[in-house]
């Protein structure tokens, strides 16, 4: 529809009333403002747009409160109204939370179980919007935290908002939202079997459920909420833990799996901890100390190693050796990464005086290989035989990890 001239806008700036500005959020509600809409990309813009531009602000401000309170007291939600029409509405109550729009929009929900789905549309301003999570996003606004714990039973809207909340918690668009929220309002916690059902539904949700786990209100209890959240994972495929691993990158936060099934989670360089999923489902956590800092910075060594094997320097061999021995100290966990950093080299080789320090070294220490396999091992390597594919080596240390 076509937007009247400018005069009416102007009009409202210079002298504005509680009946100018009623008329003018008809004229958004209705589509009359489309293009100017379209223009500033949100109806809050355009009227604070006005707001600031009018002679008078304040007397501005207080007349257009007094229409809005009118316009969404008197407001019917009806299936006949277009998709537009509900963005429109919805853009006004969530930028300016008028109290008379919280029951409205409850309402609507218990009494249609959401907006329905084949609303009309002009294909105009809001026509891409999803409005059921646009009304949640909007109670939102209203509920920004749960009443105290006294009064939550009291509080009939709020038990009305966590009923609708807990309707779309199994509704795949919505869920992942609807758990975050949930959670900041202390009606779920992260080790609900239901948590474990979305992010094997989707995995992505793990990049919103980690918004609430590094939250400031949350953060004292980083290392307790994503163990909940691992106990989830340990009938599901790997690709959801390398979703989760992709997920703490985010919040500034890296996750390796060892390979005897241990996730060591690094928050900071002063931080970190260790998950261990358990029989029973849960997670244990172990913290980790001085020494498991040195275990980090020896993992990071170690990627070094393809870089120093295809060094000439008689140095740089040396502290492959080095390495190697470091990884000993530390156990099989750390002689396979240096297995598979060696073999990351790409037929890279380990020259004589290596092959002779590093069969040594394995001499000196109870063998975390069998010694037969490990000089079978740098044989292999010496003499150049294919290395296998990435993936074998990858199911190879999946195996040894599953066979204990």
């Amino acid at each position: 529809m076509a937007e009247t001239t400018f005069d009416e806008r102007t009009t409202l700036k210079q002298h504005p009333n509680a009946s100018r500005w009623t008329l003018e959020l008809q004229r958004i509600l209705n589509g009359e403002r489309e293009q100017s809409l379209l223009n500033v990309q949100s109806v809050s813009s355009y009227i604070n747009k006005i707001l600031a531009e009018s002679d008078d602000p304040s007397l501005a401000r207080a007349h257009f409160s007094e229409a809005l309170m009118g316009l969404v007291r008197a407001w019917q939600p009806s299936a006949h109204m277009s998709k537009e029409y509900f963005a429109c509405m919805l853009d006004i109550l969530g930028a300016y939370t008028p109290l008379e729009g919280m029951p409205k929009i409850l309402s609507t929900f218990k009494r249609w179980g959401g907006f329905p789905d084949d609303l009309k549309s002009s294909q105009g301003y809001g026509a891409e919007y999803d409005i059921n999570l646009k009304a949640l996003v909007v109670l939102e606004s209203y509920f920004p935290i749960g009443p105290h714990e006294n009064l939550k039973e009291d509080v009939r809207s709020f038990s009305q908002y966590l009923e609708i909340l807990f309707g779309y918690l199994n509704k795949s668009t919505y869920s992942s939202y609807v758990a975050v929220r949930l959670i900041e309002l202390g009606a779920l916690t992260f080790d609900d079997q239901r948590i474990g059902e979305i992010i094997t539904t989707d995995p992505e949700s793990l990049y919103h459920l980690l918004s609430i786990v590094f939250s400031t209100s949350q953060r004292e209890n980083v290392s307790l909420n994503l163990a909940a959240i691992w106990s989830h994972f340990e009938v599901v495929d790997d690709a959801i833990k390398q979703a989760f691993f992709e997920a703490l990158k985010i919040y500034g936060a890296t996750g390796i799996e060892l390979t005897n099934g241990e996730i060591q989670v690094q928050l900071d360089e002063q931080e970190s901890f260790i998950l261990k999923s358990t029989a029973s489902s849960s997670s244990v956590i172990e913290p980790v100390h001085e020494d498991a800092i040195g275990r980090q910075s020896l993992v990071k060594r170690l990627d070094s190693i393809p870089t120093l094997l295809a060094n000439v320097d008689a140095s740089c061999r040396r502290e492959v050796s080095i390495l190697f021995e470091e990884c000993l100290l530390q156990g099989s966990d750390f002689v396979e990464r240096f297995k598979s950093k060696v073999n990351e080299a790409g037929g890279e080789l380990l020259d004589r005086q290596t092959r002779v320090e590093i069969i040594t070294k394995q001499a000196r220490f109870r063998p975390t290989l069998s010694k037969k396999g490990l000089v079978g091992w740098v044989a292999w390597k010496t003499h150049k035989i294919k290395v296998p594919s990435k993936q074998n080596m990858i199911e190879e240390l999946r195996g040894r990890s599953a066979g204990g």
